[in-house]
């Protein structure tokens, strides 16, 4: 029989045990949940600094695609997953971003030089050379009180805004120096602050019967040449015939071809001009479709025609049939000739045309 001493002891001895065996069992718990915590922790560092450097790569890769000069600036974040970090480029072709005791290296596509940093960064490109400056790490603002530059802007982008000297669209040169617009504040790419930029590249030329309107290569818009109407003086004493052509007279109407509705399709001119709503086509084999104006050679063949649409198909070798004299009509000829009598356009039995003036597609007959 035990006495009741004994049992105490007995009772003391099973409680250190129960509790050793909590212990461990809450120790075990502990450990495995600190392990998945930190692997936790580590999952999303590992793909915060992921997102970040494709962040910075997609910068790059919009630098790299754009077409002349480029600048623009981003920003990184002053941390990840609450913890700080550094960003450092290196050897042009590699990007290396420390996240505590992490390391994540990423390889560029092209080489890139300068300084990344937390905050906010520049990237440029000049020709092909792409550079990033870290705004932040070399100072705190941008074009400081008394600064008429600051390299932090990059190059100032003008190529995409446009002016008109004369007859002649230029685009502008970038930026490069004299950045800073206002304290804080770089000049924009194109913008205004281009205005004063060198004219750049000619980007189009319009003849002596076209002219550039107040609202083409002005700012963005690049637009286009507009045509001088009809009877305005060209050189050599002639004059425009509406299209952006300087002709040898006025323009009047030799021959007429309409539709069913009475719409001009084309034109024939005494200048030796052809006219057409549509367009011209050389063909060795020329269909003419129902309702067309048809020129037969001499066996009763097709070598050309124009359709109520304005097209002409003709059996010569191209359309480009401008000559500077076109008294060869032969005999079994299609021929208009001037006041003068003298041939201004023919288009023979085998389907050889000749011009003096222009052939005009999707014109105003």
């Amino acid at each position: 029989m035990f006495s009741k001493k004994n049992r105490v002891g007995q009772s003391s001895m099973e409680f250190v045990l129960i509790a050793a065996v909590m212990f461990l069992v809450f120790s075990g718990i502990f450990v495995v949940v600190q392990d998945r915590m930190t692997q936790a922790y580590r999952t999303r560092a590992y793909t915060s600094m992921e997102e970040l450097s494709r962040l910075v790569s997609t910068e790059i890769r919009m630098a790299k695609s754009s077409s002349g000069a480029y600048t623009r600036q981003f920003f990184l974040p002053r941390s990840l997953s609450g913890y700080n970090y550094s960003i450092q480029l290196v050897n042009m072709n590699e990007m290396v971003i420390v996240l505590q005791d992490m390391e994540y290296v990423s390889f560029l596509d092209v080489n890139v030089s300068g300084t990344i940093g937390q905050g906010r960064n520049v990237i440029y490109k000049t020709e092909d050379n792409i550079s990033i400056n870290s705004i932040d790490l070399v100072e705190r603002d941008l074009c400081e009180p008394g600064e008429d530059d600051d390299e932090g802007c990059g190059v100032i982008d003008c190529s995409a805004w446009y002016f008109a000297e004369g007859n002649d669209c230029y685009n502008k040169q970038s930026i490069t120096t004299d950045r800073c617009e206002s304290v804080g504040d770089c000049k924009d790419s194109n913008s205004a602050d281009c205005d004063a930029q060198p004219n750049y590249v000619r980007q189009y030329n319009c003849s002596e019967c076209q002219y550039i309107s107040i609202l083409d290569c002005n700012g963005l818009n690049l637009g286009t040449c507009s045509n001088l109407t009809i009877g305005t003086s060209c050189s050599g004493g002639r004059i425009c015939d509406g299209y952006g052509h300087c002709s040898w007279t006025s323009g009047a109407t030799a021959f007429v071809i309409k539709d069913h509705t009475g719409q001009n399709v084309s034109k024939f001119d005494e200048t030796g001009n052809i006219i057409l709503r549509g367009t011209c086509t050389a063909s060795a084999n020329c269909v003419a479709p129902t309702s067309s104006f048809v020129l037969k050679g001499s066996g009763g063949d097709v070598v050309a025609y124009i359709d109520i649409n304005g097209n002409l198909c003709i059996e010569d070798t191209n359309c480009n049939a401008f000559d500077s004299d076109c008294s060869a009509a032969g005999t079994d000829s299609f021929v208009i000739k001037d006041s003068s009598q003298q041939n201004v356009m023919f288009i023979n039995n085998a389907g050889v045309m000749c011009l003096l003036g222009n052939l005009i597609q999707a014109g105003n007959p």
